[in-house]
């Protein structure tokens, strides 16, 4: 009888062992499924195919202008023409924005935020974005600038108006942050309402005025992360009558660490 007891006291207590391992947390055993090769190429041969493969173009400038973005030269740079950096198609295989996005409520009073945002992907740390982007004056007398900013939010393509860069709050790279420019010369007349814009020579800073290759490279990520990046053409104090000008960008390769490159 008690032999009995003692095997039944045996198998209850192995039972519940099993139930307890089968509750213990093994997540961190888990190995997560790799991510497949988020790699693309766009090189902006029009702007339509670029729209038809996820690209989104919004100009949230404040107050927001007639502008927006333009295939080639935007007409409003009579001065100097240029042809894309590279192009499988036509020689205006790059798009461009220029002060036009914006309006201002007198000299300056605006801020350029006109953005390209790209199509949505599953972003790690260490993926890659690759571009060539210039401006129009070879002077380089505006103060001409361009940020690549992340939305790790969620996979969609909200920002803000103006300064607010609504979710897309993970700048990875800020090209001409002080808005410099690389002449000695103040392009805004003096005594004629324009004093409050800032001026800032730095060669060192200012926007490239040929085709120059930039690379930025994602980082602050908690994982994979559906995501998208964004290049944002950000101006205070731009507009009509204040320091942006005009850029462009052509070749954009986004370089996955899936990809093994």
């Amino acid at each position: 009888m008690r032999k009995t007891i003692l095997r039944k006291v045996l198998a209850y207590s192995v039972m519940a062992l099993v139930v307890l391992q089968s509750c213990k947390d093994d997540s961190n055993l888990v190995t997560p499924l790799p991510v497949p090769d988020q790699s693309f190429v766009q090189e902006f041969d029009t702007i339509w195919a670029a729209q038809a493969q996820g690209w989104v173009l919004a100009n949230r400038s404040e107050p927001i202008g007639r502008g927006t973005w333009t295939q080639g030269m935007t007409g409003q740079q009579f001065l100097e023409t240029y042809t894309a950096y590279s192009s499988k198609a036509t020689n205006d295989g790059f798009i461009s924005a220029d002060f036009t996005v914006c309006t201002d409520d007198g000299p300056g009073g605006g801020t350029i935020s006109c953005w390209a945002i790209s199509p949505k992907k599953i972003m790690q740390n260490g993926d890659k974005i690759i571009f060539y982007t210039r401006c129009s004056d070879t002077l380089v007398r505006w103060g001409d600038r361009m940020q690549v900013c992340v939305n790790k939010n969620n996979g969609g393509f909200r920002t803000g108006l103006g300064g607010d860069c609504g979710d897309f709050d993970l700048t990875l790279l800020d090209i001409n942050p002080q808005n410099a420019t690389n002449t000695t010369t103040n392009p805004f007349p003096a005594g004629a309402g324009y004093d409050f814009i800032p001026f800032i020579y730095n060669p060192s800073q200012a926007y490239p005025y040929r085709w120059t290759r930039f690379e930025a490279k994602v980082q602050g990520l908690n994982g994979p992360t559906e995501g998208r990046f964004g290049f944002r053409y950000f101006v205070p104090y731009g507009g009509n009558d204040g320091r942006g000008d005009h850029i462009s960008i052509d070749s954009v390769a986004y370089v996955s660490v899936s990809s093994g490159r």
